[in-house]
């Protein structure tokens, strides 16, 4: 692969953001989907998988893969060279800083369309609650979940009023991720209830994760003082484009 050129100018940087990700070539985009469906647990199997099928060698297709997938996104293009000028590094500074301006403008426009909504005066039996969980390490920017709905910090959601509205027999549904279960705990007890037992959200598709890549969210269940007969096992659905919980709920 030919060594990238520098940019010179905020328009040739626009260029590439635009290019880039047309260069991604097809075994990147074989191995991708090979991930994503389950039918490979890692770059590696994908690999070992791809050869099979493709009668090659299975470390020269994850080169390859590795090659391509090298020259995927602009920020790791922009971290594979060092400037050479102050002019160059100016310009870098200049576009990071445009994009960065067009995330927060993203993000105020999520706020600004939010609908407030206060919780019922009434009281139930059972509470539903999916927390929007604020997350306090991303990789990028383009990873911070505030780019797709607004979030709360752990305070704030331990301070919403909801026992105000719950029966003194009630049972509490909270969602939760892997990294945010022991706040969810925290806020299930703050909340006055007790933890018996969860079950898990098998999304049946790949996603992020820093230690593990992920593919489920957890349904803690707590109680005040009836029993709970509940059904056993995963809930296996497949993940919706939107940011939901499963109908089996």
């Amino acid at each position: 692969m030919s060594k990238l050129k520098c940019p010179e100018s905020i328009e040739e940087l626009e260029e590439l953001d635009r290019l880039i990700p047309l260069c991604r070539k097809d075994l990147y985009a074989q191995a991708k989907a090979k991930i994503e469906s389950g039918a490979a647990c890692s770059l590696r199997d994908a690999s070992i998988k791809l050869g099979a099928e493709l009668d090659r060698n299975p470390e020269s297709i994850r080169k390859s893969i590795q090659r391509e997938q090298k020259i995927g996104t602009l920020s790791q293009l922009t971290r594979e060279y060092t400037p050479k000028t102050e002019y160059q590094k100016t310009i870098i500074k200049e576009y990071e800083g445009e994009k960065k301006e067009v995330r927060k403008a993203r993000q105020q426009e999520i706020k600004n369309n939010l609908t407030s909504i206060e919780l019922p005066q009434s009281k139930f039996q059972i509470i539903y609650a999916d927390p929007p969980w604020k997350y306090e390490f991303s990789e990028t920017t383009t990873r911070e979940i505030e780019n797709q709905y607004p979030t709360m910090a752990l305070i704030e959601i331990k301070d919403l009023p909801v026992p105000d509205i719950c029966f003194d027999d009630c049972i509490l549904f909270l969602w939760a991720t892997s990294p945010k279960l022991q706040e969810a705990m925290s806020v299930l007890e703050a909340w006055g209830f007790e933890y018996k037992t969860c079950a898990i959200w098998d999304k049946q598709k790949i996603g992020m994760g820093y230690y593990f890549r992920q593919q489920h969210e957890i349904l803690l269940i707590g109680k005040r003082r009836i029993p709970l007969p509940m059904k056993s096992g995963p809930i296996q659905t497949r993940l919706r484009p939107e940011p939901a919980a499963p109908d089996a709920i």
